[in-house]
């Protein structure tokens, strides 16, 4: 058998869709969440509480990703009128953990969140059907690629698709739109629930992302072994 020479990546609040596209880019990905996820896209999954987990692990791999829980800033929560001070803001403590182990590391977000000068990306760079912007804090050097005004108006999450096919991902059902439709917009091209996949975002940026970090990772290993 093969030895697995893909660099380690540690995957925190992993939900179940977007580490398939750190795994493209290159990566042995490790998963963390605190609630089962029978269809994760990971190598491997723990069920674990994210941040003691990384605190009791995250020193044995090459790179971390994080994507704590988007609701204390999440714009569909104001407007499903769910009180947001209900939810802890794990961003602070997560930062502060990946801070201290030192890693090369991105943290994910919505827009709203306090992310330290976070690059944006959008499904329409991807020639996705979905817009949906996320923001991606990072300690290393990645570059985004242009973002240019949208082609379409989607409607509101959940109200149907646009003229040009884009449609806005949320938990719930949309009218007119299939399972297989919704997942296509988001370049997932398996079963996952309408739930699923609003937790997540499109693996395209997670493969944009880590094919980046990837060559930063291994560039970093050859001048350790320069020295």
């Amino acid at each position: 058998m093969t030895a697995d020479t893909r660099p380690h990546l540690l995957s925190l609040f992993c939900g179940t869709v977007s580490d398939a596209g750190w795994k493209t880019a290159g990566w042995h990905v490790t998963g963390i969440d605190i609630r089962p996820q029978p269809r994760h896209s990971c190598d491997v999954f723990v069920q674990s509480d994210a941040l003691a987990y990384a605190l009791a692990h995250g020193y044995e791999y090459d790179a971390i990703i994080a994507s704590p829980p988007c609701q204390p800033h999440s714009a569909a929560s104001r407007l499903a009128g769910i009180h947001r001070k209900q939810y802890i803001d794990l961003i602070p403590h997560t930062r502060f953990v990946l801070q201290m182990l030192g890693k090369p590391y991105v943290i994910e977000n919505v827009g709203g969140a306090p992310l330290h000068e976070p690059l944006m990306l959008c499904g329409a760079q991807f020639s996705l059907r979905v817009y949906r912007h996320r923001y991606f804090e990072t300690n290393v050097f990645l570059l985004s690629p242009g973002h240019y005004p949208h082609a379409d108006q989607t409607p509101p999450a959940g109200k149907g698709c646009s003229p040009k096919g884009f449609i806005s991902i949320c938990s719930g059902g949309i009218p007119g739109v299939t399972g297989d439709q919704r997942r296509a917009a988001m370049g997932v091209d398996r079963y996952v629930t309408n739930y699923e996949l609003s937790q997540s975002y499109p693996p395209a940026y997670a493969e944009y992302l880590g094919r980046q970090l990837i060559r930063y990772v291994k560039m970093e290993h050859e001048m350790e072994f320069d020295v």
